[in-house]
């Protein structure tokens, strides 16, 4: 029978713990996440735009207020960007995409709020707007928070160009997003073009945040068992 030395279980207990724990910090960073990035970026794009006096549907009023809110949800997830644990350039998409959607979740409640008395028009807006956030405000801050994770170390005159370009980019999908310059039904249609291009450029970002971190992947994967943990594991396997 093989014997399991006390340290070799205390280490497993221990490893055990530590995921656990891991789990629960990362749902916990992902709520707040998605709270701030409602919570910080909201009232100062709902103040801003009220201060312009833009009105929904036409061109430059759309990239007013894209200008507005891509940056104002970045504000939800600065607080985390340098955490322990938080250097990957897919976290920068995890908790880019939280900020994103706890913003969309709270727009979509204002915009309840300001059709309560249409119920028809009032179910419209929650369905449409729950099938297409995904594809809108958490695909867009996802990848802004990606590439900021990724040039946060390399300075401004090499990091700053790429983030200004990454904003740029989101900046002219929500525009085109709240553009309108087709009529109903063409309209949905034009949406769905949006959509799918702003999930092209976050599958671009992925497949980049990817390729960075397959590497360290590696190296986890391979010390995900040390010598020790791995002899416990054929003991009891025995």
């Amino acid at each position: 029978m093989a014997v399991v030395r006390d340290s070799e279980v205390l280490e497993a207990l221990e490893l055990s713990r530590l995921r656990k724990r891991y789990r629960v910090v990362l749902f916990t960073r992902v709520v707040a996440t998605a709270l701030l990035g409602a919570a910080l970026g909201l009232p100062p794009a709902i103040a801003l735009q009220r201060a312009a006096g833009v009105a929904p549907g036409d061109l430059m009023p759309a990239l007013v207020v894209a200008l507005i809110e891509e940056p104002a949800k970045v504000l939800g997830v600065v607080w985390v960007l340098f955490r322990p644990g938080v250097r990957l350039r897919m976290d920068g998409v995890i908790y880019g995409a939280a900020a994103g959607m706890g913003f969309a979740a709270f727009e979509t409640a204002l915009y309840s709020l300001a059709r309560i008395n249409s119920v028809g028009v009032l179910l419209g807006v929650l369905w449409l707007r729950a099938l297409l956030a995904p594809f809108s405000h958490g695909t867009w801050t996802a990848i802004v928070c990606a590439t900021i994770w990724s040039e946060r170390f390399a300075g401004w005159r090499r990091g700053g160009p790429r983030i200004l370009a990454a904003l740029g980019v989101v900046v002219l999908l929500h525009t085109f997003w709240d553009w309108r310059p087709l009529p109903l039904p063409w309209n949905f249609v034009w949406l769905v073009a949006v959509a799918g291009t702003s999930v092209v450029a976050l599958r671009l970002v992925l497949r980049h945040a990817n390729a960075a971190s397959a590497v360290p992947c590696a190296l986890r994967s391979a010390a995900k068992y040390p010598p020790n943990l791995r002899t416990l594991r054929n003991s009891a396997a025995k």
